[in-house]
């Protein structure tokens, strides 16, 4: 593991408590701003905003394989699967935040349709051209420093 990939997991790991109380990830399990527009003014509301508006532009459909990667703590991969049907590979660099996204999954009782590794996405050893989308939510300015 390098330094800056280190960096990155610290610096989600560490305020984790304060995204539950700021912002409310027990709810939505979304790491993000989310999406807000004229119709959409809470923050809870924006995050899964951000899921349908994305979901609906990347055209996805039951049944398509999607990598999350930069998964954070499951909350679009879970919302992928749950409402799209989707089958969903979740890659996240932190394990604590993987751990968070399969108990996530678990009460959902999503497992068969989501999974969660810890993993580089820039290095997951899957297989090439094996997913029809890749989601890369406010994650993949992480990605420059992880080589």
């Amino acid at each position: 593991m390098t330094r800056y990939q280190q960096h990155v997991i610290n610096y989600f790991d560490h305020p984790h408590n304060d995204y539950r109380l700021l912002w409310g990830i027990d709810r939505h399990f979304g790491l993000h701003c989310g999406f807000f527009d004229e119709h959409c003014r809470r923050h809870d509301d924006a995050v899964l905003h951000m899921n349908r508006v994305l979901a609906t532009i990347a055209d996805i459909i039951s049944g398509e394989r999607v990598l999350d990667a930069g998964c954070g703590i499951g909350g679009s991969a879970i919302w992928l699967a749950e409402n799209l049907g989707a089958s969903v590979v979740g890659i996240n660099i932190s394990a604590k935040q993987v751990e968070e996204a399969r108990r996530l999954a678990r009460c959902r009782r999503l497992e068969d349709r989501v999974q969660f590794r810890v993993a580089d996405f820039c290095a997951t050893e899957l297989a090439s051209e094996s997913f029809d989308v890749v989601w890369a939510l406010e994650s993949a300015c992480y990605a420059a420093g992880n080589r």
